[in-house]
């Protein structure tokens, strides 16, 4: 697995990763494929002492996310958004919907 620090946008995000894990709703990290989504997804989960889940559909997800309201989920796109090849990368660490980031950091998704 990847260092957290070698990610791509780590400098932007990583300042902000106590608040991520510290967050009380499901978190949504998306990003192209190679990006690192499932490695930070499955870093936050682990410090958040919750499941990970690889998005499949959002119709399963919605269901997964019921029983894991404090999952985190691992995309290659946004929320109701399809993924899109060659589309420019949000990288790992942004989470969509919900709340901005702090100081411009990663939003957070709330709920399915």
């Amino acid at each position: 697995m990847l260092p957290l620090a070698l990610l791509p946008g780590f400098a932007q995000w990583g300042a902000h990763l106590e608040e991520l894990i510290a967050r009380p709703e499901a978190l949504w990290i998306h990003g192209p494929v190679g990006s690192g989504v499932s490695t930070l997804a499955a870093e936050l989960a682990s410090r958040r002492g919750v499941a990970m889940c690889e998005a499949t559909s959002e119709a399963a997800l919605a269901e997964w996310l019921a029983g894991e309201p404090r999952g985190v989920v691992a995309a290659r796109s946004a929320p109701g958004l399809p993924a899109l090849p060659g589309a420019a990368p949000a990288g790992p660490g942004r989470a969509s919907g919900g709340d901005p980031g702090p100081a411009g950091g990663p939003g957070r998704r709330r709920g399915p």
